[in-house]
């Protein structure tokens, strides 16, 4: 039994080292609620999307966001976009004179986006063994409001324009980002098994 156990767990890690991601993705990417979306292996499937706050938190989050693209642009004289939906929370923010500083991870939309979905993947690591090493995969994948988390796809060029709730993944070098090898959060979850099988038996 242990002979098949093991044997089972090689098959598993030479499959997820062959496992790669699009590095030229389908840029329309799924609408909100379409499907379950699964950012990276191991990791909680979630379907939440910014959307789904209510109304009152989306209307806080885009005030917060065009009064933070005033600021980046110098005030109401130089700015030539800045609208934020709050029906579908897509936005844009376009200066006149200059191109905003503050990169795309500090935009309040943005960071509210990211920290939803964060919240929505920490939920999601149940109260198994592996709960720990769950919640510092969401933490170290999603890394709101700092360099390095997903890219989001709310930001658009008219109001009335549909945005991309769920980016598909664009870089092989993913990976790197979370510290871990593309297959390293499945050989723990599956070693943590095993563990508990050869102790139990």
């Amino acid at each position: 039994m242990k002979f098949i156990l093991l044997l089972l767990f090689s098959v598993i890690v030479s499959f997820a080292k062959e496992t790669q991601f699009d590095p030229n993705p389908d840029e329309s990417g799924p609408v909100a609620g379409s499907t379950p979306y699964h950012p990276y292996i191991g990791l909680p499937v979630t379907t939440w999307s910014i959307i789904q706050l209510n109304e009152t938190e989306r209307t806080s989050v885009c005030n917060n966001q065009t009064s933070f693209c005033k600021d980046q642009c110098g005030g109401d004289n130089y700015i030539t976009t800045n609208f934020c939906n709050t029906a579908t929370m897509a936005w844009g923010c376009n200066c006149s004179n200059h191109i905003p500083s503050s990169p795309p991870y500090h935009w309040p939309v943005v960071v509210a986006e990211c920290r939803g979905k964060e919240s929505s993947c920490l939920a999601g690591c149940g109260d198994g063994v592996a709960k720990d090493i769950c919640r510092d995969a969401c933490s170290r994948y999603y890394k709101c409001d700092q360099a390095g988390g997903p890219q989001s796809g709310l930001r658009v060029d008219r109001p009335d324009q549909a945005p991309v709730y769920d980016v598909p993944v664009i870089s092989n070098s993913l990976a790197s980002t979370l510290s871990y090898e593309p297959y390293t959060f499945l050989n723990t979850l599956f070693v943590t098994n095993l563990m508990i099988y050869f102790n139990h038996f």
